[in-house]
């Protein structure tokens, strides 16, 4: 998703792109200046064994990899190749032409320290974090943070300051607005009315879906809960809403098209994340552009940009705690008197634009092609 958004945003900033990946582009990004190639996995990477999901997530970023380099092969006037997974830069690398290098890295570097839960996800991520991210990041001329936290973790690591850019994602102002009408129509098609809170992510070990659910309970009656995430933890989050009883309050959705996510993210009450270990998530700075404001939980310390009423982060395990802001932020609608516009023009001033990022990805893409003119073409 973060890849796509950043295609398209590029693209409506003047910048050719071709893009490797699945699904479809948005209906109002389709046009010359935007190519999608699908990687050659079928539609979905989602399983409900871990261990699978983890292995088609690995084996898509190489395939996305090798067909990418394919891709730059038939193309030889594409000048940057921008990836979003270590495993994709090392298949570029080895079997690509030789164009500068650029990796989006979304979430923290993993650490030996790092808390994990199984011993296999332990594994997996020592393997990907450890050893092929560090590999990718040796092997690309530019990396881009998409938050301070992960900046930083990435300088402990000795990443050089000329290679190292913190650009926060591009996001929902990329597509524009839905308006009341359309977005409702939207939810509607999907299952989703009345008062409802908002969690999006994927559904894995990271992604403390479960703290969500369990502080259900005590959210304020009568607002529903809206997961859009696919992973190996669905049918276990499944067995939790029955042992809580919230069958009725809880909605499972694995899949939404783009402007189905805007609409959630425009009527939702709250949006709101559980991790284990994140910088900040676009996803929370995609709701509050929206005029949603959000609660950022997660289970360990993490320093994040300074925040506002509108963007609450606390650092807990406790669901009573969870629930407890949950309940704070939906209450300070009357309380506080904000009103979405006002969310909106907050997060305007307190995060940069999708103009902005682009203009300094397109700055980094420039600085590394010598001698090009006219415009760049990214794949």
């Amino acid at each position: 998703m973060a890849a796509l958004r950043q295609a398209v945003g590029l693209a409506k900033a003047g910048v050719k792109v071709d893009i490797v990946g699945q699904g479809t582009l948005p209906a109002t990004s389709r046009g010359d200046s935007i190519t999608l190639w699908d990687a050659g996995l079928g539609k979905t990477i989602t399983s409900s064994s871990r261990r699978a999901f983890y292995f088609k997530v690995l084996a898509f970023a190489v395939m996305a990899g090798i067909r990418g380099a394919g891709v730059v092969k038939k193309h030889p006037d594409i000048q940057v190749i921008h990836c979003h997974h270590a495993s994709t830069v090392i298949a570029v690398r080895l079997l690509g032409p030789r164009r500068p290098l650029v990796l989006t890295i979304p979430d923290l570097p993993f650490r030996k320290t790092d808390p994990v839960g199984a011993a296999f996800e332990r594994g997996m991520r020592l393997v990907n974090n450890l050893i092929m991210e560090r590999w990718g990041v040796a092997w690309v001329n530019h990396i881009v943070a998409v938050s301070p936290e992960i900046g930083r973790r990435l300088a402990e690591w000795g990443v050089e300051p000329s290679r190292l850019s913190v650009i926060m994602p591009i996001s929902t102002d990329s597509f524009g607005a839905l308006d009341e009408v359309a977005a409702t129509r939207l939810l509607a098609k999907v299952g989703v009315s009345g008062e409802f809170i908002l969690s999006v992510g994927d559904l894995m070990g990271r992604k403390r879906m479960d703290l969500l659910v369990r502080s259900m309970p005590e959210v304020e009656l009568g607002t529903t809960l809206v997961i859009v995430g696919r992973g190996p933890l669905r049918l276990s989050l499944v067995d939790e809403i029955a042992k809580n009883k919230l069958e009725g309050r809880v909605v499972l959705l694995d899949h939404v098209d783009t402007e189905t996510l805007a609409a959630l993210q425009q009527k939702a009450r709250v949006s709101v994340l559980v991790s284990e270990r994140e910088g900040l998530p676009a996803v929370l700075l995609e709701s509050v552009r929206a005029g949603t404001p959000a609660l950022y939980c997660t289970t360990s310390p993490v320093q994040v940009p300074s925040t506002d009423t509108y963007l609450r982060h606390v650092v807990t395990t406790s669901t009573a705690t969870i629930a407890r802001e949950i309940n704070t932020l939906i209450a300070s609608e009357s309380a506080t008197s904000w009103s979405r516009q006002g969310v909106r023009e907050w997060a305007q001033r307190t995060f940069p634009s999708t103009e902005d990022a682009c203009r300094r990805l397109k700055s980094i893409y420039a600085g590394l092609i010598e001698g090009t003119t006219g415009r760049t073409r990214v794949g």
